[in-house]
């Protein structure tokens, strides 16, 4: 069977969608799926490895750069003639050069992959939406004030509901964006799958000397990623604990935002306790992230942590350390405080205090809960749960066999 992927993304580390291509993509190699990765363009993450050549292979992912550059677009305009140009493309080789059996897009605007549906579409290739991130939800594209910004957004929800009708199968992140798919005429069989962690049953932990009273972030710097709170938590449990530390590991795309973070650390009078690493490839942060005693998941109740799914939890539970987070999207579904994850009650600063202080507090507990949290994401996200998953799912849909039915949910 061979499939196409058509997703915007940095290859092959990056923020955004990048870890579950690589992962899935990955999987489905493994079970000899042939496969091609087409990317239009780069998504612009500044980080670790990432879009080191405009074609090749990585992890066993071949992929290619359509725009013929590693460096996103630096107008709103290049942005735009990069899209049309992987639409017009990879519709092109659809039409007239040997076809998969399936494509599976990231994007539903006309200008992405307009072109691309219909070409599929007259020569009979299965269409496949893995519906992954908030921009298909145009709430979350509300902080986009530029001009392009808004026409795209607005686009963005007439092309959903006219291509999704299109669609053979989806695969969605979240209830949320299931749901948005429903709203949006999404009638054929859909699946979920969180997301393809990089875990597999045979990883053993490295043993590693910890910090202790050490806390630690692995993220984008992003306000909505409460990565404020969590700095204010840290202050707030200063006194208490003369030891705390916070390590971060990641960056801000904004070097505006970066200063601000390190105005509220100054502010804060926390920073001697807050360290920066900034981005690490994931294998690198995994064993960063070992050497703290917990690791904290600080995200907001927002439209975006609805929609999406927090991609970093594969490297977090990959540590075996205690996650102490706030209840923010399905996270809830999958991990039972006091179980395999440690929850806020809430989503301010003295609950996300609380939730710290008790991971801390109980460290013969905390060490089951981190081995227990490994466990559940192994068993719900792991590699080869959900790449086997969605290669079912892929296979029955080119078979035409899928046993869920039109409109439908399958777990």
């Amino acid at each position: 069977m061979k499939v196409w992927f058509i997703a915007i993304a940095d290859f092959p580390e990056g923020r955004g969608i990048t870890p579950r291509l690589r992962n899935l993509t990955s999987g489905l190699a493994e079970r000899g799926v042939d496969f091609a990765l087409n990317i239009p363009y780069a998504y612009g993450y500044v980080g670790a490895g990432q879009n080191t050549a405009t074609s090749g292979s990585a992890n066993g992912v071949p992929f290619e750069f359509i725009s013929r550059s590693v460096a996103r677009p630096t107008t709103e305009v290049g942005v735009i003639a990069a899209k049309l140009k992987a639409n017009i493309v990879l519709a092109a080789r659809l039409l007239f050069g040997p076809t998969p059996h399936a494509v599976v897009l990231y994007n539903t605007s006309f200008i992405d992959t307009g072109l691309v549906i219909l070409a599929a579409k007259v020569r009979g290739v299965r269409v496949i939406f893995d519906v992954c991130d908030e921009r298909f939800d145009e709430h979350a594209l509300g902080w986009q004030r530029s001009w392009f910004r808004r026409i795209n957004a607005w686009q963005t929800r007439v092309s959903d509901r006219a291509l999704f009708r299109w669609a053979d199968g989806f695969v969605c992140v979240s209830n949320h964006l299931r749901e948005k798919v429903l709203e949006r005429g999404g009638r054929a069989p859909l699946i979920m799958a969180p997301l393809a962690s990089i875990l597999r049953a045979d990883d053993a932990p490295t043993l590693v000397e910890r910090r202790p009273d050490s806390v630690a972030y692995l993220g984008s710097l992003i306000a909505d990623e409460g990565i404020e709170v969590l700095f204010e938590a840290v202050a707030l449990l200063a006194s208490e604990r003369p030891s705390l530390s916070l390590t971060i590991i990641g960056d801000a795309n904004a070097p505006e935002y970066r200063q601000r973070l390190q105005t509220l650390v100054d502010g804060l009078r926390i920073g001697e306790r807050v360290r920066f690493l900034g981005p690490r490839p994931a294998s690198e942060a995994i064993e960063e992230l070992r050497r703290h005693e917990v690791l904290v998941l600080p995200r907001p109740d927002s439209v975006i942590s609805r929609a999406g799914f927090p991609g970093k939890i594969s490297e977090y539970c990959a540590s075996r350390r205690p996650i102490a987070s706030t209840r923010f999207g399905d996270m809830p579904q999958y991990f039972e405080d006091g179980r395999d994850i440690y929850f806020a009650r809430g989503y301010g600063v003295v609950d996300v205090a609380e939730v710290i202080r008790r991971a801390l507090s109980e460290p013969d507990r905390s060490e089951a809960v981190g081995r227990e949290g490994f466990r559940t994401c192994l068993d719900r996200f792991g590699f080869d749960a959900v790449s086997a998953q969605v290669h079912r799912f892929i296979e029955e849909i080119v078979l035409g066999r899928t046993t869920v039915r039109t409109g439908s949910i399958r777990p």
